[in-house]
């Protein structure tokens, strides 16, 4: 993937489709070594949860190499791991969490882990998993901040993308935080889906400005949590927390 345009600030949901592409050309080429298709008629992939690390922002005019491989298989879920480089430089790395759902009742539908074994489609050196997001009590709400959900914000799925939910939350940050620190981890875990019809709002819990002042050192690192909230069904939709380094 070649990256032709980019503004001042790379936007990292760029990234995401890019390797969200790759994972659909993966599953593209694992079907034709299977006797039956991974999803039946109306049925698609969703993330459940997803954790990014950052070691640098691709530059302008860089040619990215993305791979990726599916490292854990349950009855209801499937862990991805991503590498996005450039030559043999690693820039980034992605652990994401699949599920399957049924278009029409909503509902999970189950995993056929004995077909992946059978082509040996699991890479099982990797081991990973997800962190709690929990907002530390010394966390206070900042903000809150009501969201339109646009058409251009539903996938496929018929919900808004995933990765509005992270556009969404970095724009709830003070400019600030892009100033003096670079996002190092981003982990985002995703429950009750939104939907076009439906409302949206966004709630921003930063530390204490106690923990900000205190002095801290180049490399030093504090974290930000977003909750994103399906206000029609009173329920969370999202999750967020970003790691950020100072510069």
């Amino acid at each position: 993937y070649f990256l032709e345009t980019l503004d001042q600030q790379i936007d990292l949901t760029r990234l995401l489709s890019i390797a969200l592409r790759t994972a659909g050309l993966h599953d593209q080429l694992v079907n034709t070594h299977l006797e039956k298709p991974l999803l039946n008629e109306n049925e698609s992939w969703v993330i459940t949860q997803s954790s990014i690390d950052l070691i640098r922002w691709p530059r302008l005019n860089e040619q990215l190499i993305v791979t990726t491989r599916v490292i854990e298989v349950n009855r209801f879920f499937v862990k991805r791991f991503f590498e996005i480089k450039v030559d043999s430089e690693l820039l980034l790395t992605v652990v994401s969490q699949y599920a399957i759902i049924n278009l029409e009742s909503r509902k999970m539908a189950r995993v056929s882990v004995s077909s992946l074994e059978a082509i040996q489609a699991i890479d099982d050196s990797i081991a990973y998993e997800f962190n709690k997001l929990r907002v530390p009590e010394t966390y206070h709400s900042t903000e809150r901040t009501g969201r339109e959900i646009v058409a251009k914000d539903i996938d496929y799925n018929q919900h808004v993308n995933n990765e509005v939910y992270i556009r969404w939350s970095y724009e709830m940050l003070p400019q600030s935080y892009f100033a003096d620190y670079n996002a190092r981890k981003i982990e985002v875990k995703y429950g009750s889906e939104l939907r076009f019809d439906e409302e949206a709002e966004v709630v921003a819990y930063l530390p204490d400005e106690s923990i900000i002042n205190e002095g801290l050192g180049e490399g030093s690192t504090l974290q930000t949590y977003q909750t994103i909230r399906n206000k029609t069904k009173q329920k969370d939709a999202c999750y967020v927390r970003i790691t950020w380094e100072l510069k």
